[in-house]
């Protein structure tokens, strides 16, 4: 074996140009995978914190069942004692920061028009720290000293053709089944990451829509994260005494359906994408190998001629190509970093999102894992590219091989 690797070594310096050839073919798809796969992740993960930071939160503590029936019956699903709740949640260490939340179905008119509308009764200040997603198209966010307020979403804007200043009424029944109303401002107009959300949303300050509902609770608490990627972590040590207050938590990951759907939707665009690149990969290298091959027919007929078998030729030839593989990845890692700064650094145009309107700008975010990712399947390619050409190279009759030094 140490013959072996001592002669394919020598025989990549010997022979520079074929060598280059196929080192170049490796190291040129390894890059585009491996820019492909931190252009994919970078998606992934705006995508992630714009849900996260413009509606979600990283996790969201509700009555059990509120997700099944709370849209049409909040009264049954209010947490009184949120506060002590809160003080429990607040307490792990990954814990930024806590709101309460009331939704609930109302009715908004103005001077032209009426609309049904879903309320987002929020804290302003919290939110405002937590939503540094939401666009604020308009006016201004609302503020923690607002009390007749209200900020609208784009769609509910559009549909009711009002701007910042207009009063609107509010109408919405009690948890008792009166009903109540009250006269508001608009104070802005926001744009989230999902049009729907915006077509049928608007914010109003938590304090007065208690006092619309007459009630002292909230039905959601939304738990802000010093982190993304401690929600899963964070979900498991909550859940077992959330659990035992009759209480269930859920990640922004299962709250969002905008989020999977969007996020299926690319991993198989760019899953075709990275196919086709892979394709072209392997056969650049097959062609490189095969044109090697061909041209050290005469070597190898000579080597079999002094006495070596078949077998040491194939794998003479694997191993060339497994080493080819390996200076490939190490050229392509620098590569792909280079490059991922340099895109990262530009920036790339993207259109918005299905259901969105906001389009973003794309940067490359290469990872340790996508590295190795990459390079694996760079390896792993250049040695099954050198599998047939070695196999050929094996069973040529040693006469045939000799005549081609003739």
């Amino acid at each position: 074996m140490r013959t072996m690797a001592f002669v394919a070594l020598r025989n990549l310096r010997r022979n520079v140009r074929r060598s280059a050839l196929s080192l170049a073919a490796v190291a040129l798809g390894v890059t585009g995978l491996a820019l492909a796969g931190g252009f994919v992740e970078d998606m992934y993960v705006q995508l992630a914190e714009r849900t996260i930071h413009s509606q979600l939160g990283h996790l969201q503590v509700t009555k059990s069942g509120y997700r099944e029936q709370g849209a049409g019956r909040p009264e049954a699903f209010m947490i009184e004692q949120a506060a002590s709740l809160r003080r429990r949640i607040a307490a792990d260490p990954e814990v930024l920061a806590t709101m309460g939340r009331i939704g609930f179905d109302a009715l908004l008119a103005g001077e032209r028009a009426e609309l049904a509308v879903s309320v987002e009764a929020i804290e302003p200040d919290p939110e405002a720290r937590l939503g540094t997603h939401l666009v604020s198209l308009s006016g201004r966010a609302l503020a923690g000293d607002d009390r007749l307020a209200v900020m609208l979403g784009e769609g509910v804007a559009a549909q009711l053709r009002v701007a910042p200043g207009a009063l609107l009424n509010l109408t919405a029944a009690t948890l008792d089944g009166a009903l109540n109303s009250y006269e508001l401002e608009v104070v802005g107009v926001f744009r989230s990451i999902s049009k729907d959300f915006d077509e049928r949303t608007v914010r109003v300050p938590l304090a007065l829509a208690q006092d619309l509902l007459q009630t002292e609770g909230v039905n959601t608490i939304v738990v802000q994260l010093r982190s993304t990627s401690a929600t899963d972590a964070t979900l498991a040590r909550l859940a077992a005494p959330i659990g035992e207050a009759g209480m269930e938590i859920h990640a922004w990951q299962e709250l969002s359906e905008f989020y999977r759907s969007v996020r299926e939707m690319y991993a198989q665009q760019f899953g075709v994408l990275q196919v086709i690149a892979l394709v072209l990969m392997v056969m650049g290298v097959v062609n490189s190998l095969n044109m090697t091959v061909f041209e050290r027919t005469a070597e190898f007929g000579t080597m079999r001629a002094l006495g070596n078998r078949g077998s040491f030729v194939f794998g003479l030839i694997v191993l060339e190509s497994l080493l080819i593989g390996a200076l490939a990845v190490l050229a392509a890692t620098v590569l792909s970093l280079a490059g991922a700064a340099i895109l990262s650094y530009v920036g790339i145009p993207m259109p918005p999102p299905p259901n969105s309107e906001a389009g973003y700008l794309a940067r490359v975010l290469v990872t340790p894992q996508i590295l190795a990712w990459a390079g694996s399947i760079g390896l792993a390619a250049a040695v099954v590219a050198g599998l047939a050409p070695a196999w050929r190279a094996s069973s040529i009759p040693v006469v045939d091989g000799l005549r081609h030094a003739l």
